[in-house]
């Protein structure tokens, strides 16, 4: 199998840049946070953390105001 692949759906295991910044500063808060608040601590910390994030995610998206142009939007004026 070619390198970059994996078996099976999804395509699994390849993390993008944002993510791989996103998974690098859960570990520098979760190392940071380790020795001060310990592991229980650590845990509900990132719970939390994942809590408002996928609350986050779960807002709907307001389409654009006046000329701005919103997701799914192209704007006419945009020059290509």
């Amino acid at each position: 199998m070619p390198a970059g692949q994996s078996r099976g759906r999804g395509g699994g295991g390849q993390v993008g840049e944002e993510g791989g910044a996103g998974i690098a500063a859960g570990a520098l808060l979760g190392g940071a946070l380790l020795p001060v608040v310990g592991v229980r601590g650590t845990f509900l910390v990132g719970g939390l953390l994942t809590a408002g994030a996928l609350a986050v995610l779960s807002w709907p998206v307001r389409a654009g105001v006046g000329e701005r142009a919103g997701m799914g939007r192209y704007r006419a004026d945009a020059g290509v």
